[in-house]
């Protein structure tokens, strides 16, 4: 993640990075969490995800052994609760792993046929081949476009479920993410481990907020496109920034376009989204140093931060963008905060020189008036 502005961090944030350091010592202690039963106490798990057609529903008899994911969000949930043994296949890797997860992520890697790791699109044929019983991907994943690797009823017929995340399509909030992990839990028997993730994210977030509102956006940023991709308050890392006392000002804008981008004088923060290999600090850079743009007190400033795509869907790194939001946010505050010091300052200012001169008048003619009279 590109963080770009100067080294000013409230003490508020230094609490935040040092509950996010025991969070993830707390956190990712799973290896041996999961239950060794292939069954479920009920007999079955069912949950309710998407695929093209809208809202689904999935029953799993089994806890799933072999599985596809396909995106880096899932990849990252499989790896932080211990369950990359049974990872047989990725099929797209839009953005870098987290580094968090580098040696759980390398193992994975060495395990596996290079044929079955693809930042690409797998192809059905090839995932039919790995007789997977679960597949973890974006909605669109599942329908009949180029874009997917087979129908819901397909996978189903192949004795496979599928799930796309609550904060992908669905409830793209953090309420939808927390979902996501009490559905992980319940699919593969790691119920305490992802309470008790829960319970420590809410613990953690609750403290990410700034003390006043900030107007700040987010939306993916190309030096060589004019149109740029907006994410609202109904995406799930535009809640996030809402939950840290973010205005989003462009709202549930579609997209938003350079001439509305460079009219936008109040907005104080920014947070690009790149992916592929248009990285987030090229990101930050290219927009840093957008002509059209130094009239924005976000860029004046240097208030902005840049992000991985897999970043916006929550995920195991939902707290550290969460507090790198905050992060941004403070330093807006702090400047506004700055800013209106130094007007108050500046008008206390005018006003003593006004009232110096108003009492100067006053005692010429005082003076005048007493040398009359004696005269």
């Amino acid at each position: 993640m590109s963080l770009s502005y100067p080294r000013s961090v409230s003490a508020a944030v230094v609490l935040l990075l040092m509950m996010s350091a025991a969070f993830i010592l707390v956190a990712q202690d799973t290896e041996a969490s999961y239950s060794e039963s292939s069954g479920y106490p009920g007999g079955s798990v069912t949950i309710t995800t998407n695929d093209t057609s809208g809202e689904i529903t999935q029953t799993f008899t089994e806890v799933p052994e072999r599985v596809i994911v396909g995106n880096v969000t899932c990849l990252e949930m499989m790896l932080y609760f211990g369950l990359g043994d049974r990872i047989v296949g990725i099929y797209y890797l839009e953005d870098e792993v987290w580094s968090e997860l580098d040696n759980e992520f390398a193992d994975v890697i060495e395990r596996l046929n290079p044929e079955y790791v693809c930042t690409g699109l797998m192809t059905q044929a090839v995932a039919t081949s790995l007789e997977p019983d679960l597949i973890i991907g974006y909605m669109s994943s599942f329908g009949e476009s180029n874009w997917s690797i087979g129908t819901t009823q397909y996978w189903n017929e192949q004795g496979c479920n599928v799930w796309s995340l609550n904060s992908q399509a669905g409830e793209t909030n953090v309420d939808g993410m927390k979902q996501d992990y009490r559905d992980l839990g319940q699919i593969f028997q790691i119920q305490d481990v992802t309470d008790k993730y829960i319970s420590d994210f809410d613990q953690a977030s609750d403290s990410v907020s700034t003390h006043i509102p900030v107007n700040a956006a987010i939306f993916e940023y190309s030096k060589d496109e004019t149109s740029y991709t907006n994410y609202g308050d109904s995406s799930f890392i535009g809640d996030a920034l809402v939950h840290c006392n973010g205005v989003n000002i462009f709202g549930d804008l579609k997209s938003v376009d350079k001439a509305t981008l460079i009219s936008s004088t109040q907005l104080q923060a920014i947070v690009v989204v790149a992916f592929g290999d248009y990285t987030p600090e090229q990101a930050v850079s290219d927009i840093l140093a957008d002509s059209t743009l130094q009239d924005l007190p976000a860029i004046k400033n240097r208030n902005v931060i840049g992000i991985g795509l897999s970043q916006t869907y929550g995920g195991v790194q939902a707290l550290s963008v969460m507090q790198s939001i905050s992060e941004l946010l403070n330093h807006a505050s702090e400047i506004s905060d700055a800013g209106e010091d130094l007007s108050n300052s500046d008008d206390n200012t005018l006003l003593y020189v006004a009232l110096t001169i108003i009492a100067v008048v006053i005692i010429l003619v005082v003076i005048f008036l007493i040398r009359g009279r004696n005269n």
